[in-house]
């Protein structure tokens, strides 16, 4: 297997997290190491700007706090690709193994844009035309 991991989970409305959310999972995984005596995998799992479309969202944190996230050996995890790698494990598509393995040797954002592109068409976000055509609709 791997190293025990440290995983803090947040939401917000706001587009980004400040970097108060990464040094809280940074103490919690000191933490870990002082109680137990062992490194741990810090795994950051957000949701930002959650009020917005799921396609429109960007980073969770500003450029300086992923830097911050590379030096703690902190992982960062959109929420929605949370989605998207559970929608490939769901059918078949998610190697679990190579995964974690990437993961774990991840410090900063997780680039998941392969298994975004390997995600079934009818799971995919929908155009930004077709968001539009819904919301006109939805006015009228």
């Amino acid at each position: 297997g791997f190293p025990e991991a440290v995983v803090e989970v947040k939401g917000t409305h706001n587009p980004k997290f400040n970097v108060g959310a990464l040094r809280q999972l940074a103490g919690w995984m000191d933490e870990a190491n002082a109680r137990e005596n062992i490194v741990v995998k810090g795994i950051f799992l957000g949701n930002a700007a959650r009020n917005d479309e799921p396609r429109t969202r960007g980073k969770l944190f500003e450029k300086n706090n992923e830097e911050y996230a590379v030096i703690k050996d902190v992982v960062i995890l959109r929420a929605m690709d949370l989605f998207c790698l559970t929608i490939l494990k769901r059918v078949g598509l998610l190697d679990v193994a190579a995964l974690w393995k990437e993961i774990y040797a991840c410090k900063g954002s997780f680039d998941a844009a392969k298994y975004w592109a390997a995600l079934p068409q009818e799971f995919q976000f929908p155009k930004a035309a077709a968001i539009q055509q819904t919301s006109t609709e939805k006015q009228a």
